[in-house]
């Protein structure tokens, strides 16, 4: 096969999974859209939709390439939470992690709109979105619903609010010392919970009158010997990389859906080198404006995968003091956290960006979220359980 022709499939000749991304200037309901791809996600794919359902005016499900129960639980869910849920089978070929050198040549050459990219997939999501802003969910992620909830309704009301003047305040002093210790570690910030506090109470405010774009954060998880732990990141040769502490960083936002809000290939470097691909080619959101963090709502699950969790145990028995038990991470301020100070796991800016959200955040409330939840075994399966 030449790799460097224009695909001539069936799913390229069609226009079923061709996007037109000019569509989505299209008026939309008030209201807030998920988007969930799946592959092969049926172990946490039930409990991440409960999780999220109740904030969401609607969940917009796209699998591919399904060998498990993940279609079978969209399915059930769909029945269970009626229209909430729209579901669609993308059946083109994606090519995008773990490539050949020819698969990644092939993939390169193909235009924008090719159905084999993951940048067309996730537009395919976003072209059956039925509501004005628009946030990506993932499977493997366990959602804090009471703060998600909060969120979404902001991004619905229609209702202006009064924004007090201190808060107002505090919400410009915290975002510029967030900047300003992200860009060369100086900060002036004190009482930084008190301020933290503000800050969210004021950033809802300008949600709800001024529909402002926001990015959500979490923790990864490993679950060790019947307790939480996290990661604190190491670049590893013969095991698995660990990964750093916290999970959508920076790259899960909150945002309008508009002709110039759509997803482009990208070739991350650091991806594929993170993850152990030697080539890849994913996905990167184009035109969205200025964002503003919210701080942390979800645990991410991806470390006790079935198929990574057996890696992940080796890490642990070689490295425990590369984790910190979930409970004694939140409390223990980050300056006497080892992070990883490699680039690859935690370049340098967003590890200064999220050790002063770390810092400023009550975490309470996430420490109950998660010990709501164990792993156990049955019949040789590895799931999660309340």
């Amino acid at each position: 096969m030449n790799y460097m022709k224009k695909c001539s499939c069936a799913y390229c000749n069609g226009d079923i999974y061709k996007v037109d991304v000019n569509s989505f200037a299209r008026v939309r309901r008030r209201g807030v859209s998920g988007i969930l791809r799946v592959k092969n996600d049926a172990e946490f794919l039930a409990e991440s939709i409960d999780s999220c359902i109740d904030a969401l005016d609607e969940l917009i499900i796209v699998y591919n390439d399904c060998s498990d129960e993940s279609p079978a639980i969209i399915k059930k869910k769909a029945e269970q939470y009626g229209n909430k849920i729209h579901y669609y089978e993308y059946e083109p070929k994606i090519y995008a992690n773990n490539l050949t050198a020819d698969e990644f040549n092939f993939i390169k050459s193909q235009p924008q709109d090719s159905p084999h990219l993951l940048s067309n997939y996730y537009n395919f999501a976003l072209s059956k979105v039925n509501y004005e802003f628009v946030m990506k969910i993932d499977a493997d992620q366990i959602y804090l619903t009471n703060s998600l909830v909060e969120i979404c309704n902001a991004y619905r009301s229609d209702k202006k609010v009064f924004i007090n003047p201190w808060k107002l305040f505090c919400f410009v002093f915290f975002y510029f010392n967030l900047i300003a210790y992200k860009k060369c570690g100086i900060s002036i910030l004190c009482c930084k919970k008190y301020f933290f506090r503000q800050y969210k109470r004021c950033l809802l405010n300008l949600i709800n009158n001024y529909k402002i774009s926001i990015y959500l954060s979490g923790y990864n998880v490993s679950w060790f010997e019947k307790k939480w732990y996290v990661p604190l990141g190491q670049l590893n040769e013969k095991t698995p990389n660990i990964l750093c502490p916290y999970n959508g960083v920076t790259d899960h936002t909150i945002f309008r859906l508009t002709s110039e809000t759509y997803f482009t290939p990208a070739e991350i470097k650091e991806y594929a080198q993170l993850n152990s691909h030697k080539y890849s080619l994913i996905e990167t959101l184009c035109g969205l404006p200025i964002a503003v963090p919210y701080g942390f709502i979800w645990i991410h699950l991806n470390g006790v995968r079935r198929h990574i969790y057996d890696y992940q145990i080796s890490n642990w028995e070689l490295y425990r003091n590369r984790y910190m038990s979930f409970g004694e991470f939140i409390k223990t301020k980050s300056k006497n956290i080892p992070y990883s100070e490699d680039a690859i796991i935690f370049p340098k800016q967003n590890r200064l960006l999220y050790s002063l959200l770390h810092d400023s955040s009550d975490s309470s409330g996430m420490n109950r979220h998660i010990e709501k939840y164990h792993m156990a075994t049955e019949h040789s399966s590895f799931y999660l359980k309340k």
